[in-house]
């Protein structure tokens, strides 16, 4: 009989305890639904079930009900290497107190980047006992919902049906909690439980990344489900969410020799073809070419804001304090009082649009080198999932946000350690949720 560490690992003892572990990966990875429906200001619902998690873990190792898997100091090592970067900053800006610099903005979050941190160590810790064939089940399940919610409440807004929608966007900021920001030039757009479109294609892409690129994938880009999610993200009408699928779906074909890329790009041209048909729809194809037009000569504001006016304030920031930055959560006061002709202020996005940016402004040089060392990282583990990975840093600024972490400790879970065993899958192929 086998007792090695490995397998104790990843056998649970019993159904009951397996049960337990799916209800928390469930608790965990869903948690990225509800990432901007908050209970408090700074607050949302998925911290809150990050918390509770992370305390049923603690009770768990405690109780001795499981055993630790072998902490992987690599990625602990480049995180604390970050967070110490960040702390020294804040600390140094604490006792120089410069004009633009907030105690309290910055001891909030420098304080939440603590608790990712603790949530990262715990949860990489604890959930490398369960296989990737129920994480990749997991995430496939929490994505594929999210896509049902986002067209039905694309559908009622669409045809003005009187069935509810509007418990979705509980916690939501006000700008965000009615329709105004959910139509883009007129035009109803898909964002299921998220405050914009273009977050909602971004957390959708993702999702497929982990499902296109995990060892254990056996997905095939006609599968009904997997098109499922695909249709939602075109539903954003969102160029950034837009490039990313192309890119997902580009490396997903390369990895597959190009095996059901003739169906997808049917599938694409049938929806373009429906929607110049409809009128309801036809305004959407049409925003879409205007759009890609405006990128093109360069007159588009969301594509300006994203990647050339996010660094306008980073850089005047390393100018003045090339090593430790602004200071986290204090970048958009520096912007404020020393850029104000630019676009990229508080009232524009609080921190930018953009995490190198970010980073880069509010740690400095230092922190953003620090942080590469992190991204690296995802690029060893699997360099498919890690340029999609990349992609999505430039397209939205949610460092500080539970999504970016959820996706983080995921990427790490999915990809790293090839000694883990029982990593067959045990699913029929033609699962549909396979």
């Amino acid at each position: 009989m086998q007792t090695d560490a490995t397998s104790i690992l990843s056998k649970p003892k019993g159904t009951q305890s397996h049960t337990f572990d799916t209800v928390l990966l469930y608790c965990f990875i869903g948690g990225v639904l509800f990432s901007k429906s908050y209970v408090l200001p700074g607050v949302s619902v998925a911290d809150v079930s990050l918390v509770c998690v992370s305390l049923l873990i603690l009770v768990r190792f405690f109780a001795a009900k499981v055993n630790a898997a072998p902490i992987q100091y690599q990625n602990i090592f480049f995180f604390f290497l970050f967070w110490l970067c960040a702390f020294l900053g804040g600390f140094y800006l604490m006792i120089t107190s410069p004009s633009w610099f907030s105690n309290i903005e910055y001891v909030k979050s420098f304080t939440k980047l603590s608790f990712y941190g603790v949530v990262f160590f715990l949860f990489t810790t604890y959930f490398r006992r369960i296989t990737r064939d129920r994480l990749h089940t997991v995430i496939l399940f929490v994505v594929v919902i999210n896509s049902f919610i986002a067209i039905y409440i694309l559908a009622v807004l669409v045809f003005n049906l009187p069935l509810p929608y509007k418990f979705f966007w509980y916690g939501h900021l006000d700008a965000y909690s009615t329709n105004n920001l959910y139509r883009l030039s007129g035009m109803v757009v898909a964002r299921g439980t998220l405050s914009e479109a273009s977050v909602f294609g971004l957390v959708q892409n993702l999702g497929l990344a982990f499902l296109y690129f995990s060892p254990v994938s056996q997905v095939r880009m006609n599968k009904w489900l997997h098109m499922l999610v695909v249709i939602s993200i075109l539903f954003t009408i969102s160029l950034s969410a837009y490039i990313v699928l192309a890119l997902n779906l580009i490396l997903h074909a390369f990895k597959n020799k190009f095996y059901g890329v003739l169906r997808v790009i049917g599938i694409v041209i049938l929806i373009t073809v429906l929607a110049l048909l409809v009128p309801r729809f036809m305004f959407s194809v049409v925003t879409i070419s205007k759009r890609i037009n405006e990128v093109v000569i360069g007159t588009d504001h969301s594509a300006n804001v994203r990647l050339k006016d996010s660094w306008d304030g980073p850089f005047k920031a390393i100018n003045d304090s090339p090593i430790v930055g602004t200071g986290l959560g204090n970048l958009g006061q520096f912007v404020l009082l020393n850029l104000s002709s630019t676009r990229y202020t508080p009232m524009e996005g609080s921190e930018g649009f953009n995490i190198p940016a970010y980073i880069l402004g509010s740690t400095g040089i230092s922190g953003l080198i620090f942080f590469a060392l992190l991204i690296a990282n995802l690029i060893k583990l699997n360099v498919f999932g890690g340029m999609v990975f990349i992609a999505t840093l430039f397209a939205s600024n949610n460092f500080l946000d539970p999504s970016f972490w959820i996706f983080y400790i995921l990427f790490i879970l999915m990809f790293e350690g090839k000694e883990r065993r029982n990593d067959l899958t045990y699913y029929p192929k033609k699962n549909a949720f396979r």
